[in-house]
């Protein structure tokens, strides 16, 4: 199988004696970024076609259930997992997503995208590493936190931010807006709103990877991928009835464009839980920060935005970061086995 290879390459050392599954996990996480980014920017293409949110997210939960259902009947795997504590994960970490997802779609549209995203992408490297070291007791190295501080830097270039740019922040950041219809009284409590929803966004984006972590030794990534789909499958099903009017006649190029956000999303979803086999959730949440610089591109090529001398320098300093966690991720003096250890160890004796 695919990933028995990766694994058996991973053990093999290249240059310095640097393993290469040190190097795979760095690009995998990276490339979850990324693909996330390019699935969000396909999905705002639908949007704008007129398919709700939530009906999107149901089509693509719905084709990622069939093809990792595919997936696991070819590696002859169970469906059912046995234990307890791993369902109660494997059930978490589907709820967790689903209402990140959820709380994104109305931030988004009740606040500027810029302020958005930078409560998101800057809160979650530093909440990760709080739930990570409490629930696994993973330490968050030094080298990362310092990164995690330039990473924010950077996204608050790229994103202009209206509370820290004013409302020329709100220019830069009203061509990737889902609508800009912000003003008044009621709109600003709204945007309240919409910034309370960013920051339980991204706790709940940052109890996913905890969550993959704890249950990475009971089950294998194509059975929580499956896992992930069926639970958003259920609850997409009622909040689309419940909040979209949903339709079925789309276009050859919506159907396309939903090819492509079920196929980046997949990988998302992959790469980033294939990572987290190896590597410490907060550095792979630092490391797939990469998909603010992938989304800034995108803007530019498919929605036609002006770019701007900081927006350019934001996002240089997110890539030197993210070289350097990767760098230092590869080269880490302590090897990743004995970190398991001692995590799986920790999370075996507070929860049994």
């Amino acid at each position: 199988m695919l990933l028995d290879k990766m694994e058996e390459c991973g053990q093999k050392r290249c240059c310095g004696g640097v393993k290469w599954s040190a190097v795979i996990t760095v690009f995998s996480a990276m490339f979850s970024g990324g693909s996330h980014a390019v699935a969000g920017a396909f999905a705002v293409l639908i949007v704008a076609s007129g398919l709700g949110e939530f009906q999107i997210l149901f089509m693509v939960a719905v084709s990622i259930t069939i093809v990792m259902a595919i997936v696991i009947r070819i590696q002859d795997d169970n469906f059912f997992v046995m234990d307890l504590r791993t369902n109660v994960l494997l059930f978490v970490n589907g709820v967790v997503l689903l209402i990140g997802d959820a709380c994104y779609v109305y931030a988004v549209v009740w606040a500027p995208l810029g302020n958005v995203t930078t409560i998101i992408n800057a809160a979650m490297p530093f909440v990760t590493s709080l739930i990570a070291c409490v629930a696994l007791k993973e330490l968050w190295r030094p080298v990362d936190a310092v990164c995690a501080v330039v990473n924010i830097i950077g996204i608050i270039f790229i994103t202009c931010p209206t509370f820290i740019f004013g409302e020329g922040g709100r220019i830069c950041d009203a061509d990737c807006s889902v609508q800009d219809t912000r003003t008044g009284p009621t709109s600003r409590k709204l945007e309240a709103v919409a910034y309370a929803l960013a920051f339980i966004c991204a706790i709940c984006y940052s109890v996913s990877p905890v969550s993959v972590r704890a249950i990475k030794r009971q089950t294998s990534v194509s059975m929580i991928v499956f896992y992930q789909g069926v639970v958003g499958m259920v609850f997409d099903l009622f909040l689309m009835y419940l909040l979209d009017k949903p339709t079925w006649k789309m276009g050859a190029q919506t159907g396309a464009l939903l090819f492509g956000v079920v196929l980046f999303d997949l990988f998302e979803l992959w790469l980033g839980f294939y990572s987290l086999q190896s590597e410490g959730a907060a550095t792979i949440v630092l490391l797939s920060n990469v998909e603010v610089v992938v989304a800034y591109i995108l803007s530019f090529f498919l929605l036609h935005r002006s770019v701007s001398v900081l927006e350019i320098s934001g996002a240089v300093l997110v890539i030197i970061s993210t070289v350097i966690v990767g760098i230092t991720t590869c080269w880490s003096s302590k090897t990743n086995d004995e970190e398991d250890e001692e995590s799986y160890a920790f999370l075996e004796s507070n929860f049994p």
